[in-house]
């Protein structure tokens, strides 16, 4: 939907998921789309790591920075139903 809007290499921030043992279990991107004054979230899980409160976890960490150290007003995020 936004993918034809302009953006820079630093509005893109990619983090990784992981357990506390260290075990590298996703990502969770952000871009800032400047038209909209918002930030599009994109997270993925491996599949054995799904249903298990990771995704949600990493989800609500980077709602909570991004309204609060970023002042942003909206925040759209991608789901993919098989995730």
């Amino acid at each position: 939907m936004f993918d034809n809007l302009q953006s820079s290499p630093s509005d893109f921030k990619a983090f990784i998921i992981e357990k506390k043992d260290g075990t590298k279990i996703g990502d969770i991107h952000r871009r800032l789309i400047h038209a909209y004054n918002m930030m599009e979230i994109i997270r993925w899980l491996v599949p054995n790591e799904r249903k298990k409160g990771y995704g949600t976890e990493a989800v609500q960490l980077k709602v909570d920075y991004l309204f609060m150290a970023k002042g942003l007003v909206r925040i759209h995020a991608i789901v993919d139903v098989r995730n």
